[in-house]
């Protein structure tokens, strides 16, 4: 068959543990599938169909809250998504997503912390940091 979920199958079958990029014929944008151990995202304006074709496959474990095999993502791999609307955005595409590893941060932290405090030292309090409070990088559009 040459229908797109079956293309987008086979494809996944045969990359499996790879990030899958592709770009669409006719379309100026890529698609991203990425996928790591029991984690699976999907970037794509067509990302439900490549979720069904995934689960097609790989039978997704469903959500016991919600049922669904697969959601708008909230977290990926310990980093937070979270959706935003740019400033610049127009009626055709209304939001955009950012991810914040503030939590991944903090767990590594602490974790250093731990080891730390095992040997009798600690970090440095009073350090200070390079960027300025509430920096978001990752928003940034001032030109380089």
């Amino acid at each position: 068959e040459s229908d797109s979920s079956n293309q987008d199958a086979q494809l996944i079958k045969h990359k499996g543990t790879a990030i899958v990029k592709r770009l669409p014929a006719g379309e100026r944008y890529y698609e991203y599938t990425l996928i790591h151990t029991d984690d699976c995202m999907v970037i794509s304006r067509r990302a439900k169909e490549i979720m069904e074709a995934i689960d097609a496959v790989y039978k997704l474990k469903k959500d016991k809250k919600t049922g669904k095999c697969y959601s708008e993502p909230s977290t990926y791999l310990g980093t937070k998504i979270r959706k935003y609307r740019s400033p610049d955005a127009d009626e055709n595409d209304p939001y955009c997503w950012s991810w914040s590893g503030d939590d991944y941060i903090k767990d590594i932290v602490e974790q250093c912390e731990r080891k730390l405090k095992a040997h009798g030292r600690q970090l440095n309090a009073k350090q200070t940091s390079p960027l300025t409070p509430g920096y978001r990088p990752e928003l940034d559009t001032s030109p380089e």
